[in-house]
């Protein structure tokens, strides 16, 4: 089973609404409701709307200004070694519930994921891997090493990963 870390931070690249994280919520309900999300730790700048969405959830809240901060408690506090890391911005897809099923049952444990977001132009159609990172699926012993680094994209270039086939979309 995953423990979910939702990135809900306000990066200086995008503007992240209350109701977007919601939607991201609710693109884990499959994998709880299949057995692969076991539960998940909303992480963000102190916000009565972060609370008040992790409380509709009946999910664990970190609020800390420092996003390093705040990761590095998130990590310690998910329930389980292996970990769903997303950046509250995007949704999970249909297909990547089945795909992390395959990963927990039969893939390395040591192996490192990255998930990325659609294709949105002709260069990531034609390179789908090196589209935006929307998260990563790795484990909580080889993400403390990088606790200081809380945006997935940068965390992912420090992980040897591999690619998932199925992808997130931007909500």
């Amino acid at each position: 089973m995953l423990s979910a870390i939702l990135l809900a931070y306000r990066w200086p690249s995008g503007n992240l609404k209350g109701e977007t994280v919601a939607r991201c919520f609710s693109s884990l309900i499959e994998g709880c409701v299949n057995g692969v999300i076991a539960d998940a730790v909303l992480v963000g700048q102190p916000d009565h709307l972060l609370a008040k969405i992790a409380d509709e959830a009946g999910c664990s809240l970190v609020e800390n200004i420092d996003p390093a901060a705040g990761f590095k408690e998130a990590v310690e506090q998910a329930r389980y070694e292996r970990l769903l890391i997303l950046s509250a911005e995007f949704g999970l897809e249909r297909g990547l519930i089945d795909e992390l099923r395959d990963l927990l049952n039969f893939g390395d444990p040591a192996d490192s994921y990255v998930l990325h977001v659609n294709p949105d132009t002709l260069f990531t159609r034609l390179f789908p891997n090196l589209a935006k990172t929307a998260g990563l699926i790795t484990t909580s012993s080889l993400v403390k090493k990088y606790t200081h680094i809380a945006q997935p994209h940068a965390l992912a270039k420090n992980l040897r990963r591999k690619s998932l086939t199925s992808r997130a979309r931007h909500l």
